[in-house]
């Protein structure tokens, strides 16, 4: 177009980079006037046609099709169009399986040969939020994307967005009866939950959630979940709409969606078209019993996989006792809230982050999500070198629930791993198989997670160690791809000296206090502080594996350096 977009910009600036990147050849980008002759690519909304209206957001498909040497990418909206570029150059061979040049796969050809095109294709979900940056939208997912904007908007945040719209740091001095009565105190703690009665708060949070909508039209959604942590209102108003002899994971959420039922009725005066996405997670992440108790119609539900479920196995596996309890929940949330979305957790935090592909429980999940109509899924994101397989499975997945996922990982190994590409699809399957396979029921997104060792045992460990070996070997005289196998070494070393302190501790707190457990404890703290130390100390090896500052080591320093404390003098 003679005025592109953000997205249509960054369409033919990515077709243009990697075409020459392949060939060498430089395809000029023209705005507005339409070249006469040549190899032509039509971006978006040009040459006569025009964006449909209506399209829901992030459901917004595109189609390819070419005509002699003519290639024409619409979307049905931009974003749809950058999404069908990077669809082209993925027919190209070009693959973005991690974020940065070391994840990116370019083919060079003297010649850039383009099939006859002519499809179209529509996402199976309209919340695909995974990664961050070029590698998001490359991958046809909609989170944030560095300046780009979201293409399925939600403000100003997936979670915790109380933060945003009734913060102690904002509203207490002013109105501390805005905030949790705790031990007859109001509490004014950054975590600090309101006063889900008070009517001025209901107020102020619809109004403060309203100028949001009013300072961005492209809102698509905006959230309405509580502040982190357990600081909830004791007041006899709040007290009096919980519910009792509930489970722990029920027993805010009467009081909970009350207030967000309360909420969405003084919003859609100023804002009757507004969609809330409210949340459900630890203490309220059940739904009430009460069943006169209905939702807001204006609601939608991002529910947490959290806590007392399981990351491990498939949410529909029958064999996994807390996640049949997840899927019944979900269920019984549907009935309530229609409109459900996902905040998932392939993130192994209570792994201490080791290496953690989750495959076999992804690929039974998102198919499984598109049959109950769910509307699409949220994932922690970080330390990339340990989770990539997680992330780019499901970016695939949440576009086309159908996709042939082992082809998928044939597909990522040949072209990521190259001559080292058996050795490392057994040492991901063998990962996967020992997680999707354990006995073991646990989730991951705690501090308070369970032994790593429970799954990563010395057979395990040392399988691993054997074929990535064999993969450097092989591997030896491709310098891209030995980088790489560089950092999948700096994840399985990570995981080694991890559990090496594990057991140095463990001997520790066999022994009875005294010397001998003083004397053992240190040469546990001496391995954990010198595994950090050097995290720190080379973030160039260690960047995407594990980062050193985070509330992970701060436990984990704190707790060894407590065992390693001088016993009392006689």
């Amino acid at each position: 177009p003679a005025e592109p977009t953000q997205a249509e910009e960054t369409a033919a600036l990515d077709l243009q980079a990697y075409l020459q990147q392949m060939s060498g050849a430089y395809l000029p980008v023209v705005r507005g006037n339409v070249p006469q002759h040549g190899n032509r690519v039509f971006i978006g909304a040009v040459a006569g046609y025009e964006y449909p209206e209506g399209v829901p957001a992030g459901r917004a498909g595109f189609t390819l099709r070419t005509d002699g040497r003519d290639i024409f990418i619409r979307g049905e909206d931009d974003f749809a169009t950058l999404y069908g570029a990077c669809e082209l150059l993925e027919r190209l061979r070009v693959r973005w399986f991690l974020p940065g040049r070391i994840g990116e796969v370019v083919p060079r050809m003297s010649r850039v040969v383009v099939p006859e095109l002519d499809e179209t294709q529509r996402p199976d979900f309209a919340m695909r939020w995974i990664g961050r940056s070029e590698w998001s939208y490359r991958n046809k997912c909609n989170g944030s994307a560095r300046s780009l904007p979201r293409g399925f908007n939600v403000q100003p945040g997936i979670y915790h967005s109380q933060y945003r719209f009734m913060s102690t740091k904002e509203y207490f001095a002013e109105h501390p009866e805005w905030f949790a009565l705790i031990d007859g105190e109001r509490c004014d703690h950054k975590d600090a939950k309101p006063c889900t009665t008070n009517p001025e708060v209901i107020r102020q949070t619809a109004a403060n959630m309203a100028a949001m909508l009013d300072a961005d039209p492209t809102i698509d959604m905006v959230s309405l979940a509580y502040t982190d942590g357990s600081y909830y209102c004791q007041c006899p108003n709040c007290v009096a709409l919980d519910e009792p002899g509930v489970p722990k994971d029920q027993s805010m959420s009467r009081r909970t969606l009350i207030f967000y039922n309360a909420v969405a009725e003084e919003l859609m005066k100023m804002h009757p078209e507004a969609r809330i996405l409210a949340g459900a997670y630890h203490v309220y992440n059940r739904p009430p019993v009460d069943p006169d108790l209905k939702a807001h119609p204006a609601l939608s539900l991002v529910l947490c996989h959290y806590t007392t479920y399981c990351n491990l196995h498939p949410v529909n596996d029958p064999t996994c006792p807390p996640n049949v309890e997840y899927d019944k929940l979900l269920r019984d949330w549907q009935r309530i809230i229609p409109d459900v979305y996902f905040y998932e957790y392939y993130y192994t935090d209570g792994w201490r982050n080791f290496p953690g592909p989750l495959i076999h429980a992804i690929r039974s999940d998102i198919p499984h999500f598109r049959e109950l109509g769910c509307g699409g899924l949220y994932t922690q994101y970080g330390l990339v070198w340990n989770h990539f397989l997680n992330y780019y499975i499901a970016g695939k997945l949440l576009w086309d629930a159908d996709a042939d996922v082992d082809a998928l990982l044939a597909d990522l190994h040949e072209k990521f791993f190259g001559p080292a590409r058996e050795p490392m699809a057994r040492y991901y399957a063998a990962l996967d198989d020992a997680i999707g396979g354990s006995e073991e029921h646990m989730c991951l997104c705690s501090l308070v997670g369970h032994d790593p060792r429970l799954i990563f045992t010395e057979d395990l460990m040392g399988d691993l160690r054997e074929w990535l070996t064999e993969g450097q070997t092989l591997a030896a005289d491709d310098r891209m791809v030995t980088a790489r196998l560089r950092k999948v070494a700096a994840s399985q070393e990570y995981a080694e000296r991890f559990i090496a302190y594990l057991d140095l501790r463990d001997v520790a707190l066999a022994e009875a206090p005294g010397q001998k457990r003083h004397e053992l404890a240190v040469q546990a703290l001496e391995a954990i502080e010198s595994l950090h130390d050097e995290i720190a100390a080379d973030r160039r090896k260690w960047e995407g594996i594990s980062g050193p500052g985070s509330y992970h080591w701060r436990y984990h320093l704190r707790s060894a350096r407590k065992l390693a404390e001088p016993p009392p003098l006689p």
